[in-house]
């Protein structure tokens, strides 16, 4: 095999970006700076879309007026404020280029994209497996610690569910995948259906697990989505979806209605299915926040979180921006996120196999489901990283669209 600079530079990335979403040794935070300098250089020799230009210029005024504002109301550690001011930008620039090493035969951009699920899976999934061989069981989990809280796979620091959850919830996007054709992208397709099934699997073991009951929304919304794209809107999908709707009624009969094999039985004492009926939505503390602040809006237009809630957080991106900064950076974010709508809308036309396309709507699916159910940029701002890194890559096959 030959190593040019090209595939050295790829080869790079690539462990890169499997370090940073494992949180290797616990020092995800420190990688980004040492590229610092590679990324200066890749910006002034790189030819950057207009469209790219102004997204970044969106995302970093959205970023500066956040920081300064919870930097003012002394929300975060000036190592967390700069973490969260240039990372976001950082990782859009880094899925710039790796989109760059693309070619019409061969979507690198696919395979870091894998590895990066790949890499948060094994991450929240090794940590859960970690506290559980200590503990025992969930369950003496959270009767020792008081809550849903799980031990950092690379140390002794307790982590949120809430955080693994959303380390999980890319991996819980990728059932649909298994059921589109990927021959035009791998050369080996039973390898790939091979990896994506035991990230899908490793990712719901740990989401029923804790009992997160968003990952499950994940999973059904993304796989219909995914699903639709398939379809295509033509008569022999539409007919498809019907069949296949008809035989998970069918199922559902046989396993859950009939408890064949003990299905039903093994539900119902779940820990997740105990949190689906002891909690219904009106009941939900986040559903009452989002409430209050929404109501209370002209109060908290400087951000300052002036607004009393039953919660920390609102435990919504866009509200919790606003509880914390205010209207400017809400501003910015919608922009944003108007702009990586479009940009996906966009993705959808060009010429790419469904298997990249159904990756990408999965991906977009599971992180604005976290971004509606939970505080990232106060409680995993890596989780945001992740989505501008796939910002980059889209924004770079826009600009590129020649196959």
């Amino acid at each position: 095999m030959v190593f040019t600079k090209k595939k050295i530079w790829f080869s790079s990335v690539a462990l890169f970006i499997l370090v940073y979403s494992i949180n290797f040794m616990g020092y995800r935070d420190y990688f980004p700076l040492f590229l610092l300098p590679v990324l200066g250089i890749l910006m002034i020799r790189s030819k950057l879309s207009k469209w790219f230009l102004i997204t970044q210029i969106v995302l970093l005024a959205f970023l500066v007026c956040y920081c300064l504002m919870a930097l003012y109301y002394g929300y975060f550690s000036f190592f967390a404020i700069l973490g969260r001011l240039i990372y976001p930008s950082m990782f859009m620039l880094i899925g710039y280029y790796v989109a760059g090493f693309d070619t019409p035969k061969n979507l690198k951009s696919f395979s870091i994209l894998i590895l990066l699920i790949t890499g948060s899976t094994l991450y929240g999934m090794f940590s859960l497996i970690k506290t559980i061989n200590l503990y025992g069981s969930y369950e003496n989990v959270m009767s020792a610690l008081g809550g849903r809280l799980i031990e950092d796979l690379w140390g002794n620091s307790y982590i949120s569910a809430t955080v693994l959850n959303s380390s999980v919830s890319l991996g819980l996007s990728l059932l649909g995948l298994l059921f589109i054709k990927s021959n035009d992208l791998a050369p080996n397709k039973r390898i790939l259906k091979i990896a994506i099934l035991s990230i899908f699997l490793a990712s719901i073991y740990t989401s029923a697990t804790l009992g997160n009951r968003t990952g499950i929304i994940t999973v059904i919304v993304s796989f219909f989505t995914i699903f639709l794209l398939k379809l295509n809107s033509n008569i022999k999908g539409i007919i498809r979806l019907i069949v296949f709707i008809i035989s998970l009624y069918i199922l559902k009969l046989l396993f859950f209605n009939l408890n064949t094999f003990g299905v039903r039985s093994y539900w119902e004492s779940s820990f997740i299915f105990s949190r689906f009926e002891n909690s219904k939505v009106y009941d939900d503390p986040r559903y009452e926040a989002w409430t209050t602040i929404i109501r209370n809006f002209n109060e908290n237009l400087l951000g300052g979180r002036q607004i009393n809630l039953s919660v920390n957080f609102a435990h919504n991106l866009w509200l919790d921006v606003f509880y914390d900064a205010g209207i400017f950076p809400l501003i910015f974010l919608v922009i944003f996120t108007i702009i990586s709508l479009i940009s996906l809308f966009k993705l959808l036309k060009l010429e790419l196999p469904n298997i990249y396309k159904g990756l990408v709507i999965g991906l977009y699916t599971a992180f604005f489901l976290t971004f509606a159910v939970e505080p990232i940029l106060q409680g995993f701002v890596v989780y945001f990283t992740f989505f501008c890194f796939l910002i980059g890559i889209i924004q770079r096959k826009l600009t590129s669209a020649t196959y």
